[in-house]
C-alpha cells in the first residue's frame, strides 16, 4: 500500500511537469511549421474521443499566407492493447482557408527590409522553363541520392474513416476573389484497400468537379486507379500497377467535352477567356489515350550521353481531336497522333510517330520562339496575315517517324553511354549522340498554296537538339499584298533548307542556339503592281544563312541577285534592271552592301548600315556617265527635260542619307565635267560645277559654290560664265524658296556683265535684279550681228535693271554710254542713201558715213512682248560732211527681239536640232500672230 501511495504521488506531481514541458515543445513545433496566432477551443475529451471547436491558425509561408477556421473537429480512437494508441476517425465540419498574398516581414535585423518586403509583396513569376532547367541541373545530384523502393504503403496509423464535410477555400482570382466549396471521404476498407471520394465546386456556379482515388496493396504488385470528372465537360482515367519485381504497368485516358455556360461563366470569373468561334466549332470530344509498360529503376541515374533514366519500357500515345481546340499562341488544331516509342537498356530500341493534323486558324498573338525579337514578333504576324485576303489556315500537317536500332548499335550506344559516364567523372564532356528521325510533312491550299517536306533527327541527351538534315519548301500565292498598298502577283517561293536547334545549360544557365541555311537554288518571283509601277522580279538568294547564339540576336548571311523585268514607271522609261547585294551583321546591326544597273548604263553603288534602336545609314555612288556615247539619264528617266540635250562630258554624282531616332537627313553632291550640251535654243559648252543637295529638318537646300560654263551661244555668244548661287526652300513650298546670289559674272562683247550679291526670294510677287555692263565692244557687236552696212568701233558700259514677273522679265530705263574718248560709226547703205530725197535725211546718212563720236548713250526698255526700244543719243562729226562740224544725233530703234535672235540662230547654223528649233519657234510666233490678226 505504501508504495502504491508513492506512485500515484509522484504521478501528481509529474504531471504538470509534462504538461509544461508538452505545451513548450508544441508551440515550437508549430513555430517551426510557419503556424501563428492560433487558437482553439476543447469541447469534450474521453479515452476515446477528442472534439475541438472554433479552431483559428495562421500559416506562413514564403509565397502565400492561408488563415484557416473549423468549427468542429473530431477525432476518435481505439486502445488494441494498453498504452497503444490507434486512430480510427477523423471529421472537419464546416471549415474556411482563406488563401493570401504572402505576410511582408517585419524582422529589424534583416539588412535590406524594403526590398524583401517588394519581393515578398510581387513575388517574380517561374516559368516553366525555368522550373525546368533547375530540375535539370539538380538531377545529377539528387540521382544519386534518391532511392526508389517498390514495397512502399501508407502509414498504419492513418484513420480508417477521414471525413470533411462543408469546407470553403477562398482563393484570389485577379480582380476579386472566389470560393471553392469541399467535401470529401478517404476510408479504409476491410479488404485491405484504400478509397478517396473528393468534390470541389463553385458557390458561384455549378460546375462540379469529384475525385475517386483507389489504392490496393497486394503481395505481389501495387494498384492505383484515379479518376477526376468535371461533370460532362472532363474526365480522366488514371491505373498504374507496380510489381514487386519492379514492373509497372501505365493506364491513362483523358476526355474533353465541349464547355458548357457555367464552365465559360467559371472561366470568365478566373479571367481565362476562350474565343467564341472555337466554342460554335467544338462539338466533339477531344480524346488522348496513352500507355506503357515499364520496370522501375532502382535509382534515378544521373543524365549521362543518350541514356534514359528509365531502363526498359514499351509506351503508346493516341490523341484524337475531332474539332479544333486552341493551342495557345499557335491557333486551332484537330487530328490524330499515334506514338510509340520502345526503350532497352536506357536506350531508345524503336521509334515510331505519325500524326495527321489540320491547322485551321491561326493565333492572332502567334509570335517565333526563334525571333525573340520584341521588335519583329508581332509587326511580323501583323504583315504575315494582312499579305492575304484570306485566312492562311488550314494547314494540313503530316509527322511520321520510325527508326529501329539494331543490336550492333545498341552496344555502341552503351559502350558510348559507358565511356560518356567515364568522362562525366574526369570532368570531360563527350557526347555520343543518337538521333531520332522524324518526316514532317506541310500543306495548305489557297490563299497560300504551300508544299513543305522535312527530314527531321531529334537527340535528346546529353542536350536536346534538333537537325534539319534536308527540307523543301514550294509557296505559291495568286495575289500577296505586301506594305504601301503594293501586290505581288503570281508570287513563287522555293528553296532547300538545312539548319538545327540545341538547347543546353552552361552554368545554370539555359540557352538555345540556332541555325538555318538556304541553299543557292532559292528563288522569289512575281509581278509587282504599285499604283502606276508594274514590274516582273525574278530573286535568287545564295550562301544564306541565319543563325542564333547569343539571346535576341540573330547573325544573317546571304548574296541577292534581283533581275526587274520591264519595269514601268511614270518617272521612269520602261527597261530592265538588276541588282545585287550582300547582306550580314545582324537584327541589332546589319550591313548591305550592293549595285544596281540598267539597260542603259546607269551603275549605282550603295551601302546601308542599319542599327537598333531606329539608326540607318545609307550611302551611295553613280559612276561616271561619258555622255559622249550617249546619255543614260536620258535613256533611264520619263521625266528628263525634253528642251535638254547632253552630248559631251562626263557626270557623276555620290550621296548619303541617314535617319536617326525618326529624323531625316539627306545629302547628294553632283558632279558635272566639261558638259557640252543645248538647252531649247541655247547652246552651251564647258559646264563644270558640283551641285550640292541638302534636305533636314523639312528644309531642302541647293548649292552650286562655283558653277563654270565655257560659252553660251543663243544668236550672240557669250562666256564664260561664273555663278556662285544657293536655293533654299520649304519641302512644302519647294518652288516658293529663296536664291542667295553670291557671285554671277559673265563675259560678253569683250567685255563683263556681272549681277551684284543679292537675295531673290521667289514667294514675292516680282523680282528686281540690276546687271551692270562694263567695256562692252560695239566691234564685236557688229561682229556678231554680221552685216556689210555698218562698222563701230568703241566701249560702252552701264546699267540695266530687269524686273520679274509673271515668269517674264522687263526692262525700264536701262542706260549704256560710251567710254571716253569716245568712237567710230560707219553706215554706208548706198540704196537708202541714193534713194532719199530729203535733204535733211540725207545729211544725217552722211553723216553717218563716218561719224566720229565722242558722246554715246542709249535708254534701253524691254516689254514682255519682246519689243526692244533705243533711245540713241550721238554727239559728234564726220571730218568730211561741212568741214568736220559738230552735229547731235537723236535715233529712236525698235527691234522685235526674239525674231531678231532666231534669225542669228539660223543664219549661223551652228547646229542642225537647234536649227530645226528655230524654225519651229519661227512658225508657232507666225501662226500667233495670225490668229491676232496680225500680220506675220
Amino acid at each position: 500500500m505504501r508504495r502504491l501511495l508513492q506512485s500515484l504521488g509522484l504521478l501528481l506531481l509529474g504531471l504538470p511537469v509534462v504538461f509544461v514541458v508538452g505545451w513548450f515543445y508544441l508551440q515550437a513545433q508549430l513555430k517551426q511549421a510557419g503556424i501563428s496566432e492560433w487558437s482553439i477551443h476543447l469541447e469534450s475529451l474521453s479515452l476515446h474521443q477528442l472534439t475541438l471547436t472554433d479552431v483559428h491558425a495562421t500559416l506562413n509561408q514564403p509565397t502565400y499566407q492561408v488563415q484557416a477556421t473549423f468549427k468542429e473537429l473530431q477525432l476518435t480512437w481505439s486502445w488494441p492493447a494498453f498504452f497503444r494508441f490507434k486512430p480510427e476517425t477523423l471529421l472537419l465540419n464546416t471549415a474556411q482557408l482563406n488563401f493570401y498574398p504572402p505576410l511582408i516581414s517585419t524582422d529589424p535585423d534583416s539588412e535590406n527590409l524594403s526590398a524583401k518586403n517588394d519581393a515578398l509583396a510581387t513575388p517574380d513569376p517561374v516559368s516553366p522553363a525555368t522550373l525546368s532547367e533547375l530540375a535539370t541541373g539538380h538531377a545529377g545530384n539528387l540521382a544519386a541520392m534518391l532511392a526508389l523502393p517498390i514495397d512502399w504503403a501508407l502509414p498504419e496509423n492513418l484513420p480508417r474513416l477521414m471525413q470533411l464535410e462543408n469546407v470553403t477555400v477562398t482563393l484570389p482570382c485577379f480582380t476579386t476573389r472566389c470560393d471553392i466549396q469541399a467535401d470529401g471521404l478517404i476510408s479504409k476498407h476491410e479488404s485491405a484497400y484504400w478509397q478517396a471520394k473528393l468534390a470541389f465546386a463553385s458557390s458561384s456556379y455549378q460546375v462540379p468537379l469529384r475525385i475517386d482515388l483507389r489504392y490496393e496493396p497486394q503481395d505481389t504488385e501495387n494498384l492505383l486507379q484515379a479518376s477526376v470528372q468535371l461533370e460532362q465537360q472532363f474526365a480522366l482515367s488514371f491505373k498504374q500497377h507496380v510489381s514487386a519485381d519492379r514492373n509497372a504497368r501505365t493506364d491513362i485516358t483523358i476526355a474533353l467535352a465541349p464547355p458548357s455556360e457555367a464552365l465559360l461563366a467559371l472561366l470568365d470569373e478566373w479571367s481565362f477567356a476562350i474565343p467564341d468561334d472555337w466554342i460554335s466549332q467544338f462539338n466533339q470530344p477531344i480524346q488522348l489515350f496513352a500507355s506503357g509498360e515499364w520496370r522501375v529503376p532502382d535509382t534515378l541515374p544521373a543524365a549521362v550521353g543518350n541514356a534514359f533514366p528509365i531502363p526498359s519500357g514499351d509506351f503508346q500515345l493516341i490523341a484524337r481531336a475531332p474539332d479544333a481546340f486552341v493551342i495557345p499562341k499557335i491557333g486551332w488544331l484537330k487530328g490524330d497522333i499515334t506514338t510509340s516509342l520502345s526503350i532497352r537498356e536506357h536506350q531508345v530500341r524503336q521509334w515510331q510517330l505519325k500524326a495527321e493534323l489540320i491547322l485551321s486558324h491561326l493565333s492572332e498573338t502567334l509570335t517565333s520562339e526563334v525571333l525573340t525579337s520584341e521588335a519583329l514578333s508581332d509587326p511580323i504576324f501583323e504583315q504575315l496575315t494582312s499579305a492575304f485576303e484570306q485566312p492562311l489556315a488550314p494547314l494540313h500537317i503530316t509527322f511520321s517517324s520510325s527508326a529501329v536500332t539494331s543490336e550492333a548499335e545498341l552496344a555502341n550506344l552503351l559502350a558510348g553511354a559507358t565511356e560518356e559516364a567515364e568522362n562525366h567523372q574526369k570532368g570531360e564532356n563527350k557526347a555520343v549522340p543518337h538521333a531520332l528521325p522524324i518526316s514532317i510533312k506541310i500543306h495548305s491550299a489557297a490563299p497560300l498554296q504551300s508544299d513543305i517536306t522535312a527530314l527531321l533527327h531529334l537527340t535528346l541527351f546529353p542536350t536536346l537538339q534538333l537537325d534539319l538534315q534536308h527540307g523543301v519548301i514550294a509557296l505559291a500565292a495568286d495575289n500577296l499584298h505586301l506594305p504601301a498598298g503594293a501586290t505581288l502577283s503570281d508570287f513563287r517561293f522555293n528553296s532547300a533548307l538545312r539548319g538545327s536547334v540545341k538547347h543546353e545549360t552552361t552554368n545554370n544557365q539555359p540557352t538555345t542556339d540556332w541555325s538555318l541555311s538556304l541553299s543557292d537554288t532559292t528563288t522569289l518571283s512575281g509581278l509587282l503592281l504599285l499604283v502606276d509601277t508594274q514590274a516582273q522580279l525574278q530573286l535568287q538568294l545564295s550562301n544564306t544563312q541565319l543563325r542564333q547564339t547569343r539571346p535576341n540576336d540573330i547573325t544573317v548571311q546571304s548574296q541577292a541577285n534581283l533581275t526587274i523585268t520591264a519595269l514601268t514607271n511614270p518617272y521612269v522609261i520602261t527597261q530592265n534592271w538588276r541588282w545585287q547585294s550582300d547582306l550580314t551583321g545582324s537584327l541589332s546591326a546589319l550591313a548591305l552592301n550592293g549595285e544596281l544597273t540598267n539597260d542603259s548604263g546607269i551603275t549605282l553603288l550603295h551601302q546601308l548600315q542599319w542599327q537598333t534602336p531606329g539608326q540607318l545609314k545609307l550611302e551611295w555612288q553613280m559612276n561616271d556617265l561619258f555622255l559622249l556615247a550617249g546619255n543614260p539619264l536620258q535613256m533611264s528617266l520619263a521625266q528628263w527635260p525634253p528642251l535638254l540635250t547632253l552630248n559631251r562630258g562626263r557626270l557623276g554624282a555620290t550621296g548619303q542619307l541617314q535617319l536617326v531616332d525618326e529624323q531625316l537627313s539627306i545629302n547628294a553632291l553632283i558632279h558635272l565635267r566639261e558638259i557640252q550640251g543645248l538647252y531649247d535654243r541655247t547652246l552651251f559648252n564647258g559646264l563644270t560645277s558640283q551641285l550640292g543637295v541638302n534636305y533636314e529638318q523639312n528644309r531642302i537646300t541647293l548649292a552650286s559654290p562655283r558653277l563654270y560654263i565655257a560659252d553660251i551661244n543663243h544668236g550672240l555668244q557669250m562666256g564664260p560664265i561664273e555663278l556662285d548661287a544657293q536655293y533654299s526652300a520649304a519641302i512644302e513650298q519647294p518652288l516658293n524658296g529663296q536664291v542667295q546670289l553670291n557671285k554671277l559674272s559673265m563675259q560678253f562683247m569683250q567685255g563683263d556683265v556681272t549681277l551684284a550679291p543679292t537675295l531673290v526670294d521667289l514667294s514675292a510677287s516680282e523680282q528686281h535684279l540690276v546687271l551692270v555692263v562694263n567695256q562692252l565692244d560695239l566691234t564685236e557687236l557688229v561682229r556678231q550681228h554680221p552685216t556689210n552696212d555698218l562698222y563701230a568701233k568703241g566701249k560702252v558700259s552701264g546699267r540695266i535693271p530687269l524686273l520679274f514677273k509673271d515668269n517674264q522679265f522687263s526692262v525700264q530705263k536701262g542706260s549704256l554710254a560710251a567710254e571716253q574718248p569716245g568712237g567710230q560709226l560707219q553706215y554706208r547703205n548706198a540704196a537708202a542713201t541714193a534713194g532719199n530725197s530729203n535733204p535733211g535725211m540725207k545729211l544725217v546718212f552722211d553723216a553717218l558715213s563716218d561719224f566720229h563720236f565722242n558722246v554715246l548713250s542709249t535708254e534701253i526698255s524691254y516689254d514682255q512682248d519682246g519689243k526692244l526700244l533705243l533711245a540713241l543719243q550721238l554727239q559728234g562729226a564726220n571730218p568730211a560732211v561741212q568741214q568736220g562740224r559738230a552735229i547731235n544725233l537723236t535715233i529712236n530703234l525698235e527691234e522685235d527681239l526674239p525674231a531678231m535672235i532666231a534669225s542669228l540662230q539660223l543664219t549661223n547654223k551652228l547646229n542642225d536640232t537647234l536649227t530645226k528649233r528655230v524654225q519651229q519657234y519661227i512658225k508657232r510666233q507666225q501662226a500667233a500672230k495670225s490668229a491676232a490678226g496680225e500680220t506675220p
